[in-house]
């Protein structure tokens, strides 16, 4: 598994991307009707922010998923990250696995950081 790093500054748009693997280093392949959920927040408690390739944020920050891949990327648009402080967040990325019975479609994909840094002017 490897570590997603983001880093936002305030005021600012952020995209990042990279490929989806799976705990054992393999690359996980979205297939139709997939899902990519984003989540930043603190370990054991909700998330301050998620996103979802199904649906955009009200401001309009996204996930972006490519079926028979493993790429993604997400956007966090300025309106979302300037509702966060600036500190370290927990970053994770899950997978809804569409070919697998309900109770079991989560699948943990990678996890990381998201730093959101201040600017210098304000």
């Amino acid at each position: 598994m490897s570590a997603v790093i983001g880093y936002q500054r305030k005021n600012k748009t952020l995209d990042c991307s990279g490929t989806l693997l799976q705990s054992d280093g393999t690359a996980f392949n979205i297939a139709t009707g997939d899902r990519l959920l984003v989540k930043i927040g603190r370990k054991g408690s909700a998330p301050v922010l998620s996103l979802d390739s199904d649906t955009p944020t009200d401001n309009g920050s996204d996930v972006t998923i490519t079926v028979g891949s493993n790429a993604y990327s997400f956007r966090v648009v300025e309106a979302d990250a300037n509702d966060l402080d600036l500190e370290i967040y927990d970053l994770e990325l899950v997978v809804v696995d569409a070919s697998e019975a309900s109770g079991e479609r989560t699948k943990f994909a990678q996890d990381g950081e998201f730093i959101i840094l201040g600017t210098m002017t304000g």
